[in-house]
């Protein structure tokens, strides 16, 4: 099977798997016959609708992505920084470990929660999305750095290459894999902690904002447009991360 039948095959499945998703949530709201426990798809679909004529709903997106943005980029440009420094300098990735150690098994909603008491409603979702993302490509640039080949590293000795130029020949493309990787599993992952940290610090012009006013007002149809709007965010922004880290 050459890689046009396979991917042409793929997207059948994929499509598939959508329609079967969507028939059964159908199914689901037929039986339970409550629009504020479940709502149909089409109440679904006529909400979004409605959103999307709203002035306050692009303003919201827009927020939302500015902020996971900015905190991608950031978390990228720390996370590399931060990892080739403790790579080069073994104390510092004795410090940080204990750091990381905590990042991993803290629940999320503890940060968030924490953070939100000692920062501003716009100024806690930025920084939960960096205490979780950054983490993740500070790992990432430490493992690319320790899989680089020890033959080259020894090269570079024997020639007695400077530290700057043995970083940018050698280290620099040995973890740049590992960053692109990482930079992919964070864009999903700092979208969905961004709106969870909009929805609990109340942040205005936000999606998290909107989750929040539509649970409150008991607009369960809303929450799910919502969603919807926030799945296609999140692949837009994925692909949108994966060309430019190519």
């Amino acid at each position: 099977m050459n890689h046009s039948t396979l991917k042409v095959s793929n997207v059948r499945n994929q499509i598939f798997s959508i329609l079967g998703l969507i028939g059964l949530w159908w199914a689901f709201a037929l039986i339970i016959n409550k629009a504020y426990i479940l709502p149909s798809p089409p109440l679904v679909l006529s909400s979004l609708v409605d959103l999307l004529k709203t002035p306050s709903l692009y303003r919201a997106v827009m927020g939302t992505l500015i902020r996971t943005f900015f905190c991608i980029v950031l978390s990228l440009m720390g996370g590399v920084i931060l990892g080739l420094t403790a790579g080069t300098f073994e104390p510092l990735r004795g410090v940080l470990a204990p750091f990381l150690q905590v990042m991993r098994t803290l629940p999320t909603i503890v940060i968030i929660v924490y953070v939100i008491i000692w920062m501003s409603s716009t100024s806690a979702p930025i920084f939960v999305t960096l205490l979780i993302s950054l983490p993740i490509i500070y790992s990432n640039v430490l493992e690319g750095y320790d899989h680089t080949s020890i033959e080259l590293v020894e090269m570079t000795t024997f020639y007695r290459f400077s530290k700057m130029k043995t970083l940018k020949l050698l280290y620099i493309p040995s973890v740049k894999p590992f960053v692109k990787a990482g930079a992919v599993s964070i864009t999903s992952l700092s979208l969905k902690v961004m709106i969870a940290s909009e929805v609990l610090s109340q942040t205005q012009g936000s999606l998290g904002k909107a989750f929040q006013m539509a649970k409150i007002n008991i607009q369960t149809e809303r929450v799910f447009a919502l969603a919807l709007i926030t799945i296609f965010l999140s692949f837009g922004l994925e692909r949108f991360i994966k060309k430019v880290t190519v």
